[in-house]
């Protein structure tokens, strides 16, 4: 990399440190608990509190165990469970009537209280207002559980609600389905169609959307965008309407909205197979990670393991493709929930019936699997639990540290879980996030070292705990997505380490840094992230605005001395069409073009010459 004339202003943006292993046998379950009562309870959706505990959506039909106030009827009541820090029940309440009523999705609010959402077909108990078949159900609940107001949402058919937010207005946004096109549902496309609804904060509608095509739409997650717009994502089987494309059979469907909900952009993924999406966040350094599951062999899948995978895809803030990445085995594996870890990488579960290829072990039947991946999706971690029946993830909380809570249902009562209640219980669990095993990094660093000879990053890190390993690996990134290996440090395997290394290359722009550490044994781990900015301190010219006209042309001046300088304009063909000499130019000023003819549109090279005739700065300038 070659800087012309000068030396280079760095600043060192930030440092993060600790590291996760590959070893599977250290993230070891810390407590679990399983509640429910003789009858069947599914479960939907664990989320933290601001008390440092937990809320859980799930679904009973019991009259027993840990579950009082169900509602007799034909089906399900919600279940709403607050539990805290150590897992332990603090309340618990039920929503419903004599219908189904059936809970998908329960957030914290900004009030310390909950917001829960689902769907139901009853019109007594808890439940008034249904429209005919199944309604969206929007719960509002205080911190201690009382309903604070209820509404049903939706029309004539079937509206079937999958997930909630609380928006940065103090309203909510609900995501679900529906094939209803009358009452409060409007511009369905064909069968089942995405229903995105926004609500004022007492309930009321803001707006509703339909997106789809004449095929089944189904939404099943929605999260708010730092723009303050939404991104969905579910499956969809049209190549219609709103729909450019399908892969074949059902396709993950991603789309970007605006605030208004207005469609900015839409995504079908997948191959020829059924490929479901579950789960999205917003990354932390840009674009989304979408989760969900594939039957796919072919299209965008590569690498399937056999019969469904686990299936991550990484889109950039513009939907377009970043990358792709399946695990599993030759058994089937449901991926169902997502977070990213503060470092920016992925935890991703779910339940396999698998016990080859990604997966180790396997206790019977289905296990719930966790995965840990780096930004990348290359996987740092996996671990099974259960028992010798079912045991099924179907939502991942961050808890306290680097420990996670995780949610499923068992109806197991051997392996990992304790005590099962009758039939399939709700099952909770704290597993451990980090793994001191062979190393324990205290420091990661980096900072720039310049001077007029030389532009270098120093990279340093301290370890208090080191055996086992075989090389430490220092890689660098320009996006802090694409990482390459730029050199090797051998380890000490002595605690107490301290290392440094000297990047001589460092390019224009922000370097982002990382330590890969290998072990013997063939585990991998990864710091986190530091990242160092290069600035160049050579001259350099702009053109404002850019298109310009010659009445509003003002040109930057940044990193020039003072002194006498000259402009020239330069057509695409090399004819000079404008001239102009400046004395006494200021550093870093603005100057406005002079410009009495007309200057022919297109564009134009930009060239700034010194007292004694050197070009110190060049740029194009398009005049319309």
């Amino acid at each position: 990399m070659t800087y012309l004339n000068n030396k280079l202003i760095a600043a060192f943006i930030g440092i993060l440190l600790l590291n996760n292993s590959s070893s599977s046998n250290a993230q070891t379950i810390l407590s679990q608990k399983t509640f429910g009562g003789r009858f069947t309870e599914t479960v939907s959706q664990i989320n933290p509190t601001l008390d440092s505990g937990f809320i859980v959506a799930a679904n009973t039909s019991s009259l027993n165990g840990d579950v009082t106030g169900y509602h007799e009827g034909f089906g399900t009541d919600c279940w709403i469970s607050k539990l805290n820090s150590s897992n332990q029940l603090q309340w618990q309440r039920t929503i419903g009537g004599s219908g189904n009523d059936v809970a998908t999705a329960v957030r914290t609010t900004t009030d310390s209280g909950f917001i829960v959402v689902g769907y139901s077909n009853s019109n007594d108990g808890d439940i008034s207002g249904n429209h005919g078949g199944y309604d969206f159900l929007v719960v509002k609940l205080d911190k201690n559980d009382s309903i604070l107001w209820q509404k049903s949402i939706g029309g004539s058919g079937d509206d079937i609600a999958t997930d909630i937010r609380q928006t940065s207005d103090g309203g909510f946004i609900v995501a679900g389905y529906s094939n209803s096109t009358d009452s409060l549902v409007s511009g369905n496309h064909g069968a089942n169609d995405f229903w995105i609804v926004k609500l004022n904060a007492d309930g009321s509608i803001q707006w509703q959307k339909s997106y789809g095509g004449l095929g089944d739409d189904k939404s099943t997650a929605i999260q708010q965008t730092s723009d303050n717009g939404y991104i969905v994502v579910g499956f969809s089987n049209s190549n219609d309407g709103n729909l450019t494309i399908n892969n074949g059979n059902n396709d993950y469907w991603v789309i970007k909205l605006a605030a208004n909900g207005s469609i900015q952009w839409q995504k079908s993924l997948g191959g020829s197979g059924n490929d479901f999406a579950t789960a999205v966040v917003e990354s932390l350094n840009g674009g989304y990670l979408v989760a969900g599951y594939t039957f796919s062999v072919d299209g965008d899948v590569t690498n399937n393991h056999g019969n469904t995978d686990y299936w991550l895809v990484k889109l950039d803030g513009n939907g377009s493709f970043k990358w792709q990445k399946t695990y599993g085995g030759s058994d089937n594996d449901y991926a169902r929930s997502v977070i990213q870890t503060k470092e920016g990488g992925y935890v991703v579960g779910g339940y396999t019936a698998s016990v080859d290829g990604d997966v180790s072990t396997n206790q019977g039947y289905d296990d719930e699997w966790v995965i840990r991946t780096d930004s990348l999706g290359n996987q740092l971690w996996q671990k099974t639990l259960g028992g010798s029946y079912n045991d099924r993830l179907f939502s991942i909380a961050k808890a306290d540290g680097t420990n996670l809570s995780i949610v499923g249902i068992t109806n197991s009562s051997d392996g990992d879980i304790v005590k099962n209640q009758g039939s399939y219980d709700c099952w909770i669990v704290k597993l451990a996030d980090a793994t001191p095993l062979p190393i324990k990094l205290v420091a990661f660093n980096a900072i720039a070292a310049t001077n007029q000879r030389s532009i270098n990053t120093i990279v340093t890190w301290k370890t208090s705990i080191e055996s086992g390993i075989k090389n430490y690996i220092i890689e660098r990134s320009m996006d802090g997505e694409q990482y390459v290996s730029i050199g090797q440090v051998k380890p000490n395997n002595s605690a107490n380490s301290t290392y440094r290394f000297v990047d001589t290359n460092p390019i224009e722009g922000i370097n982002y840094y990382r330590l890969k550490t290998t072990e013997i044994d063939g585990g991998i781990s990864y710091s986190s992230v530091a990242s160092v900015l290069f600035e160049s301190k050579q001259p350099q010219i702009a053109v404002y605005p850019n298109p310009t006209t010659i009445s509003e042309a003002r040109i930057s001046f940044k990193n020039i001395s003072v002194g006498n300088y000259s402009i020239s304009l330069y057509d695409l063909i090399g004819k000079r069409t404008y001239s102009q000499k400046i004395e006494h130019l200021a550093a870093n000023s603005i100057y406005k073009l002079d410009i009495a003819n007309k200057i022919p549109s297109g564009y134009h090279l930009l060239q700034v010459k010194d007292s004694k005739g050197k070009v110190v700065a060049v740029n194009k300038v398009l005049f319309k």
